[in-house]
């Protein structure tokens, strides 16, 4: 018996881990290629619906080409119109995609990688290659989505978790500051919503530097929507007049909030005082 109790509590530890665990989305360079799970449709077909006259580059090449973007792309959160720098020929050289299921629906979740980033967008398809919605996640010079940019809020299931989490990280930098800006965004059936967004500020000068570290996890737990927790942690140094020698330690210290899910507003709620008062010390400092 008593092994048979510490098997079910591994079991649900296990569970719950793994209901916080990174997504690895998958990277596909022929466009021309069938989309796996979604008979007779290829991904030209899913792409045709988010940018204009998309074709497969010509052999040896891969990747495609486009005009323009689609009338379906808006904007969310941090993003803005005013950064789509298009010209007449969008250059895509990959996208990424993750299959999930949403309360017993099918759903893929799309990024396409674009040269120059130029724009940067987030597509979400039902399982007949039908586009649900598009969003531009451009805020800034440039815009990454890492290979873990969707994470499910709950338990991996036949019926599935009710929402996920999409992330992109909008950044630049200059000679002596960074400036990063990570987006969240709940994605349900029907389409994207803003959760939030973490800030991190970076400085540097003769006699002090610092930087600051966003992490963004989905908390252990086993649903229906996880908490989801951020971390922002600054490293400070000092230096003397010579601008090399390091006076005292590097102080380290961490900024914490989280969202959580408030199911009678059927919508997520910050509790990020820590980081919206870095925030305001980071802007007018800097």
């Amino acid at each position: 018996m008593a092994w048979a109790r510490l098997l079910a509590a591994l079991a649900v530890w296990i569970a719950a881990a793994l209901a916080g665990t990174p997504a690895k989305a998958e990277l596909i360079k022929d466009f021309a290629a069938s989309v796996r799970d979604i008979p007779g449709k290829t991904w030209l077909d899913l792409m045709s619906q988010v940018f204009s006259d998309v074709a497969a580059a010509p052999a040896p090449d891969t990747g495609a080409t486009a005009t323009d973007t689609a009338d379906a792309l808006h904007s969310i959160g941090g993003a803005d119109d005013s950064w789509i720098g298009c010209r007449d020929r969008i250059e895509i050289a990959h996208l990424e995609f993750y299959p999930l299921r949403l309360l017993d629906q099918d759903r893929l979740i799309v990024a396409p990688s674009i040269a120059d980033d130029c724009v940067a967008l987030l597509a979400l398809f039902d399982f007949n290659g039908k586009l649900i919605d598009a969003v531009n996640v451009k805020g800034d010079q440039h815009t990454s989505v890492s290979a873990d940019f969707v994470r499910p809020l709950g338990r991996a299931g036949p019926i599935g978790p009710p929402g996920a989490l999409a992330t992109a990280t909008n950044w630049h930098d200059n000679s002596d500051q960074s400036y990063d800006s990570t987006m969240l965004l709940l994605v349900k059936p029907d389409g994207f919503s803003e959760i939030g967004g973490v800030l991190a500020f970076g400085n540097h000068d003769c006699r002090s530097q610092f930087t600051e570290q966003a992490k963004i996890d989905p908390a252990l737990g086993t649903g229906p929507m996880l908490r989801i927790d951020a971390a922002v942690t600054r490293r400070t140094q000092r230096f003397a007049a010579d601008c090399i020698t390091k006076i005292g330690r590097e102080t380290v210290t961490t900024f914490n909030g989280y969202w959580r899910w408030n199911a009678k507003k059927a919508a997520y709620e910050d509790h990020t005082r820590e980081l919206d008062l870095l925030d305001k010390w980071n802007e007018k400092h800097f």
